[in-house]
């Protein structure tokens, strides 16, 4: 039986995938702020802040907080917004869901750490570096105490985007069919995972009925220069258009160097024995169809 989802953030590139994954078997509202879209197969809904009354709009089964500030340096010289965004209206997003009696997911992130560890588990103490990674604490810390069944995903995740909100894999692709180089820093290092996969999971954690914090990652902890080279091999670009440098810390906010994270949680509690980034990758060479729906996407601010 479809269930019917309210995902804010709507104009993001997880949402919109989000969207994407699920609107062939569920009813997916999204939730809009200052962006309007359209997306074939969903439905668009104006967010004013009062959740309750999105809630009460729409009905849906689940709650899933996908809106966030993730500009890093943004976040830096805007400290106010970024915890006003990042954890104050989460609060409010975690608390009208579980008024309502709904499973809510909350999005944090990978930036919740000094960078001195590797393959960091939801026990280890979280000590962010900067202002993003500070904020998206809070709003953990504010989900867990206004929705203590929530579920809390810590991610780092690849995929195709809109026009006007690339990630990361669509920089490199695109820069590379396009014959620029690219410099890509050798130590700074991931888990990262096909956003596909990332929703997959998310809804696979829901049906086990699991709570608190989970890191969904890849298996595999890699540079951001080796992954661009493996993007390039298999979409079969010209690697030698990639050079390598390291990330000098004093550039900007200050930044974890490595932010992979171990799924050994989520692998014990899903009967899984790795997650082959790899093969996610290959999920994104073989999902071309989605990387052209979010091409003909229109942005209004």
């Amino acid at each position: 039986m479809p269930s019917t989802l309210l995902i804010t953030g709507g104009s993001g590139l997880l949402a919109l995938n989000w969207a994407a994954s699920r609107m062939d078997r569920d009813h997916v509202w999204l939730g809009l702020n200052s962006r309007q879209i359209n997306l074939d197969g969903a439905y668009m809904l104006q967010l004013s802040g009062d959740f309750n009354a999105a809630i009460e709009t729409v009905k849906p089964d689940m709650v899933i907080h996908t809106a966030a500030m993730t500009n890093v340096d943004a976040c830096e010289a805007q400290e106010k917004q970024a915890i006003a965004v990042n954890c104050a209206l989460a609060k409010d997003a975690a608390k009208a869901a579980h008024r309502h009696a709904l499973p809510f997911i909350h999005i944090s992130t990978d930036h919740l750490f000094s960078g001195r560890q590797a393959m960091v588990d939801e026990t280890a103490t979280c000590l962010p570096l900067n202002i993003y990674g500070h904020s998206k604490l809070l709003g953990e810390r504010a989900v867990a105490l206004a929705h203590p069944s929530a579920l809390i995903l810590r991610v780092n995740f690849f995929g195709w985007g809109p026009k006007y909100r690339p990630s990361f894999s669509d920089w490199v692709i695109n820069n590379l069919s396009s014959g620029k180089p690219i410099t890509l820093y050798n130590n700074v290092f991931i888990t990262p995972l096909y956003v596909g996969e990332v929703i997959d999971y998310a809804h696979q954690l829901l049906d086990a009925k699991a709570q608190g914090v989970y890191n969904i990652s890849s298996s595999d902890r890699i540079s951001k220069y080796d992954f661009g080279m493996r993007l390039a091999e298999a979409f079969d670009l010209e690697m030698k258009l990639i050079s390598k440098d390291s990330y000098n810390t004093k550039m900007g906010a200050p930044r974890p160097l490595d932010m992979s994270l171990s799924n050994k949680k989520i692998c014990g509690r899903l009967g899984i024995k790795e997650i082959n980034l790899n093969q996610s990758i290959e999920k994104l060479c073989a999902d071309k169809e989605r990387q052209k729906i979010f091409f003909k996407i229109d942005a209004i601010i």
